[in-house]
């Protein structure tokens, strides 16, 4: 059933089954072939009675009977069809529940000890409970997970009030190096920890710390700029090999649909982007079942699930010509899954996870955009934009920078006059919150001189802003607008 599904999808056809009074679509099939435990033989008969359909619309159902003629033409019935070799599924992975004994209820409980012991002054006590804490979260979850990083920018924090000033650079050193090496700069979790690094120095006073750091992470970026055509390379040549893309993007398929936690829903966004060039059709049911999964599980999920839906409209995008009914259903009702997924997120203007989740929603309005509907997108853009001032406030660096990406959106796929009232926005906010000499208001007032908003000068230096520079590379990067 995959096999033949994915062979019409590449036809642009969608697929049902109907088969002993069931219906079963490519994403079932897909998740029933991925979990079953009975060894799968390399043919198998094909089963009387089993029909294939063409659904009008894929997300309807189908009535029996309603079958598809030309499909008889093109695959015509043979007495076996191919079936997923046991060596298609992916090998069990390690999902620990405990370290040295320890449940992650138990590292709540140690985690609470590390804290209280550091208001009562007790320095060792509190160290040796973070560090528990950090490393038994590196085991349960990854060293780049959101709980695992956020104690560790704790931890840091801990050593610079205790004056100690190398422990506290040797912690954020060791997580930037660890997200450089597992992510890549490029990845946003690294791009968002840089940035979180340079405001923590700030903090501490150390600007030119910050600058330097941010310098550093520009030059990795390029080199890893210089090196993604050949990364993108290797994955448009796994595609003359569709046994290898098929076995790569299935397991990606089977981690996602039994995910219980957001490893393997970053993991699926990350690689759903490298194979977006080959527009193989089980992109779209990968990034399907991510925003599935996000629906359904855990509300912190909610930026993923809006992501998955941004860049299905991009592999919509990406296959050219027109818009199929079903490809467009996609864009039309994209604002109400932002919506959706609005209701499931828990704004608190302290919390990074709000801001996430308005960058995700800036890049599922920016897709919408691209596909054409320009009043859906206007529509989007100004509920984003509320959205952002209600949690942030006005002036709030945030919201700032959440006005100016929308007037680049608008700039880069619309026009100057489309784009320039959400600059004026910003920077109007700008002056109130920073004043005329700031970085940021120096580059608006540039953009409303010059019709176009760049992040340099006309010298080609960056300006100075309150994080020492706004015009790294990282900063507009940030959203995955390509």
């Amino acid at each position: 059933m995959v096999r033949r599904a994915l062979l019409r999808k590449e036809r642009s056809k969608e697929t049902q089954f109907e088969y002993g009074g069931q219906k079963w679509t490519l994403e079932q099939a897909l998740s029933r072939a991925s979990r079953s435990k009975k060894p799968i033989e390399e043919l198998a008969n094909t089963p009387e009675g089993m029909v294939v359909t063409t659904p009008d619309n894929p997300n309807d159902a189908v009535p029996p009977g309603n079958h598809d003629d030309d499909d008889e033409e093109e695959f015509p019935r043979s007495p076996s069809v191919t079936a997923i070799g046991s060596d298609t599924l992916p090998a069990a992975r390690g999902l620990p529940l405990s370290y040295n004994g320890k449940t992650r209820q138990d590292l709540a409980d140690i985690l609470k000890v590390a804290r209280a012991s550091a208001q009562q002054k007790d320095a060792a006590k509190a160290e040796q409970a973070y560090i528990d804490v950090f490393r038994g979260l590196e085991h349960l979850l990854s060293p780049t997970a959101v709980d695992t990083v956020k104690i560790g920018y704790e931890i840091a924090s801990f050593y610079w009030e205790q004056g100690r000033k190398a422990d506290a650079d040797g912690m954020l050193e060791t997580m930037s190096a660890t997200h450089i090496k597992e992510l890549g700069m490029h990845n946003r979790s690294t791009q968002q920890h840089i940035l979180h690094v340079v405001e923590m120095l700030n903090s501490w006073k150390r600007g030119e710390d910050a600058l330097v750091m941010l310098q550093h992470a520009r030059d990795i970026e390029e080199i890893e700029r210089d090196a993604r055509p050949r990364r993108r390379n290797r994955a448009q040549n796994m595609a003359t090999s569709s046994l290898s893309v098929d076995e790569k993007l299935q397991s990606l398929y089977t981690e996602v649909d039994s995910a219980v936690n957001s490893t393997p829903i970053d993991e699926g966004l990350v690689n759903a982007r490298i194979f977006m060039g080959t527009n193989h059709p089980t992109i779209e049911v990968l990034l399907k079942a991510i925003e599935r999964q996000c629906l359904d599980g855990p509300s912190g999920m909610v930026a993923q699930g809006l992501r998955a839906r941004a860049e299905l409209l991009k592999h919509y995008i990406s296959k050219g010509g027109r818009l199929s009914a079903a490809d467009k259903h996609a864009f039309e009702t994209a604002g109400d899954r932002l919506k959706i997924f609005w209701r499931r997120t828990r704004w608190d203007k302290k919390q990074f996870q709000s801001h996430e989740v308005i960058e995700a929603s800036l890049e599922l309005a920016a897709g919408v955009l691209r596909g054409k509907l320009v009043q859906h997108a206007r529509w989007m853009f100004g509920e984003i934009e509320k959205k952002a001032t209600d949690v942030f406030g006005a002036d709030d660096e945030r919201t700032i920078w959440t006005l100016i990406n929308i007037g680049i959106i608008y700039q880069t796929y619309r026009t100057w006059e489309e784009a320039r009232r959400w600059f004026e926005t910003a920077l109007a906010a700008s002056l109130a919150a920073w004043g005329t000499s700031d970085g940021v208001t120096r580059a608006l007032e540039n953009a409303r001189d010059n019709r176009h908003f760049a992040y340099l000068n006309d010298e080609g230096r960056p300006f100075e802003t309150i994080f020492g520079v706004c015009g790294i590379t990282i900063r507009p990067t940030r959203l995955h607008l390509e």
